[in-house]
């Protein structure tokens, strides 16, 4: 399958520039292989050959990643679109980047409730109401219990059966708290 890199990439002349980079959290265990340690790519650098192939005028980015998913695969890189100066970074391409898109869009919710409100208001999102969204639920919810409201997210939710238990957990009265 083809590589991906989850991030946003957009052409400039013979090199694409990294756009933004989609990231989530350490708890949800998925990430862009831009960030693994030791790669050290960030938003703005260029992307200038992909094992030491420069980029054909007229294909897409992903045009050089055909079936390198989950397959080492080195890039040239820069900060600059020039090869001067430019260093080489090994990276496994994902063979899917939904669940890091998906991720970052919580995060990015979750961090615009935090600004909104002062840090006060808590967000979580509940992707369905199965154990996947128990899940996700009881990752997020817990750690925000300090804080003097919840935003629940149930846009694009896909239904299930687990309503019941989540609203148990808004309706609980704190009789004693340890550590």
């Amino acid at each position: 399958s083809t590589g991906l890199l989850g991030a946003e990439l957009e052409r400039e002349g013979d090199a694409f520039r990294v756009v933004r980079i989609y990231r989530g959290d350490a708890i949800d265990r998925v990430r862009s292989p831009l960030l693994e340690p030791g790669v050290d790519v960030s938003a703005g650098d260029y992307i200038l050959a992909v094992n030491q192939r420069p980029f054909a005028a007229e294909l897409p980015f992903e045009a050089s990643l055909e079936n390198l998913a989950g397959k080492p695969v080195m890039l040239t890189v820069n900060d600059r679109p020039d090869t001067q100066g430019a260093r080489h970074v090994v990276v496994k391409p994902l063979s899917n980047e939904h669940r890091l898109i998906y991720v970052d869009w919580v995060r990015r919710n979750r961090e615009y409730v935090a600004e909104k409100t002062g840090g006060k208001i808590g967000y979580v999102h509940i992707p369905d109401m199965g154990s996947r969204g128990l899940v996700a639920f009881n990752s997020w919810f817990y750690p925000q219990l300090t804080k003097e409201g919840m935003v629940v997210d149930v846009r694009y939710n896909g239904g299930g059966w687990v309503s019941q238990l989540i609203l148990q957990c808004f309706q609980r009265e704190v009789l004693s708290w340890d550590r």
